[in-house]
């Protein structure tokens, strides 16, 4: 018990690591395939599985409108109350192919699901259901906001509502379909702010 505490620390701590130092999405689907493959091999952990499935569509439109909806009131509600500035424009393929499709599917992957799965068994000492979630939250949201190098309390308060999500749905495509539609809805006020500065027409 105790070697296999030690290799999902490790294993934990390595992914934080290659999140925040390698910039190539290619090496870190590369190193992260790896990583599962190994995690998986080891550990024998067949139970997770079921995260990656469909969630039930029982209450699910109601819920999911709740939480989109929590979830921006939390981003604009921190944003305006700390100024923050606007993300800097980028272009528009990139801003379609990666930040819109790629980083909410790879991002959840990793953080929401990969991370969880994880510390839920090095947390399994906790025997309090709310305290581990809790504890288990808080950790996932810290290194999702330390990821994104910027507006810290924005990105964690982002990353406790896509946790919560995902833990009330049981589902990763919720989280995901949340993140996709922050993203795709930055990217086009962001476009619309470029253009504005440049002096440009729609």
């Amino acid at each position: 018990m105790k070697k296999e505490k030690i290799f999902l620390i490790a294993i934990f701590l390595v992914s934080v690591f290659l999140l925040w130092n390698i910039y190539n999405i290619i090496l870190e689907i590369v190193y992260f395939s790896i990583i599962f493959f190994i995690y998986f091999y080891i550990t024998k952990d067949s139970e997770s599985i079921k995260y990656l499935k469909l969630p039930k569509l029982k209450n699910l439109s109601f819920n999911l409108l709740s939480i989109i909806l929590l979830f921006y009131l939390l981003r604009f509600f921190i944003a305006n109350i700390f100024s923050y500035d606007s993300v800097s424009p980028i272009l528009v393929i990139e801003n379609n192919i990666h930040a819109v499709i790629i980083a909410p599917i790879y991002e959840e992957l990793i953080t929401r699901f990969f991370f969880f799965i994880i510390l839920i068994r090095i947390f399994d000492f906790v025997k309090d259901k709310f305290y581990k979630e809790i504890i288990i939250g808080f950790i996932i949201s810290v290194v999702f906001s330390i990821i994104h190098r910027e507006l810290f309390l924005s990105h964690f308060f982002s990353g406790i509502v896509l946790y919560y999500s995902f833990r009330k749905s049981k589902s990763i495509y919720v989280p995901i379909f949340i993140h996709f539609i922050n993203n795709y809805a930055s990217s086009v006020v962001n476009i619309l702010n470029n253009i504005q500065l440049g002096g440009g027409k729609i």
